[in-house]
């Protein structure tokens, strides 16, 4: 919608500048420079099912009511329900998705994927990680949108392992931003920070500020819910 209004009276309702269909239930968005990158859940119910739950628009629209996107983004397998989990971010040329996205899906879960966000390397406008972040073992999970300090990508999980016998553990992973070196795709954490084993989160957004890392968690083992100052590493 355009910001100032569309000329109508007071009380009328404006009709968007532009519309697109995103693929799935709607999970954020974000906007850099000039371009609208909008992730999307797995699809469940009519539509067309496919792996690319991050998009990419043009601000200013296509010059019709409805549009479709300039590029996309491979965010995994949608029979394993690897669409993606957060509101992307973008820091530099880096587009950072919250994804259960692996190529190892009996070893692994993915926790964020990394792309060119302006569509280098690309074909046909569908785009590949560049990297994907990676905990072992698989574990079904949300997940909060990415969060940069640095050079270190932070990404609070739940379930974060999946160890436990008796609840779900929650927890912050860390990434180096640029990926884990040349011709490697799939990466290991610089560190998990678990907050507990028996928790619930709901993986609000985290925040970053002088060295430390702020999580929500609550402890299911006390009944407390606690916000969590994580040490950046």
């Amino acid at each position: 919608f355009k910001i100032g209004g569309c000329g109508k009276p007071a009380g009328s309702p404006c009709a968007p500048a532009w519309t697109a269909d995103i693929g799935g239930p709607g999970v954020g968005q974000t906007v850099a420079g000039s371009t609208v990158y909008v992730s999307s859940g797995t699809l469940f119910g009519d539509g067309t099912q496919t792996n690319f739950h991050l998009q990419a628009y043009a601000e200013a629209g296509c010059g019709h009511g409805v549009c479709t996107p300039i590029r996309a983004y491979d965010t995994g397998d949608v029979a394993t329900f690897e669409g993606a989990l957060s509101a992307p971010v973008v820091v530099g040329n880096t587009l950072l998705v919250s994804s259960q996205n692996t190529s190892q899906i009996d070893t692994t879960t993915g926790v964020v994927s990394a792309f060119a966000a302006n569509g280098a390397g690309c074909v046909h406008n569908q785009c590949e990680p560049v990297w994907i972040g990676a905990s072992s073992p698989p574990t079904n999970g949300s997940a909060t949108p990415p969060a940069v300090a640095g050079d270190v990508v932070f990404v609070g999980r739940y379930p974060a392992t999946g160890f436990q016998v008796v609840g779900n553990d929650a927890g912050v992973f860390a990434f180096k931003l640029s990926g884990c070196g040349a011709g490697q795709t799939l990466c290991a954490p610089l560190s998990l920070t678990q907050v507990g084993l028996n928790q619930f989160s709901l993986n609000a957004p985290l925040a970053i500020a002088r060295g430390a890392v702020y999580f929500t968690s609550t402890d299911n083992d006390d009944g407390h819910s606690n916000v969590y100052a994580l040490k950046v590493p």
